[in-house]
């Protein structure tokens, strides 16, 4: 199955890779992001292997799954392809960066 990254997760892999590249170093910065892109690619083989994001089950919606890289949650639509839609590290107030980019209404 192919893995479509939308361009709000490109933007947020881009976030990630330049808070760590200011605050740590690059080296630290590009791993991460290989890590998180080789578990988003290896949705290809398993799609459906990722949990219910708690916050929109609470309303019923099981149109996205959830998958994570140590405190980041990867949140992705599987439909004939699997669309990430959300990087975001799960430390932060996740019920509101889920309003701000429309999945709660």
């Amino acid at each position: 199955m192919k893995v479509i990254i939308n361009h709000i997760a490109i933007n947020d892999l881009r976030s990630i890779h330049c808070y760590y590249r200011k605050n740590v170093n690059k080296e630290i910065a590009d791993n991460i992001i290989n890590d998180i892109q080789q578990i988003i690619e290896s949705l290809k083989d398993l799609p459906d292997r990722g949990g219910y994001v708690n916050e929109l089950l609470e309303q019923g919606n099981r149109r996205y799954r959830e998958i994570h890289y140590n405190t980041y949650r990867i949140i992705y639509r599987v439909t004939d392809t699997v669309n990430i839609m959300l990087v975001a590290d799960s430390r932060r107030d996740f019920r509101s960066i889920l309003e701000e980019r429309g999945f709660l209404s």
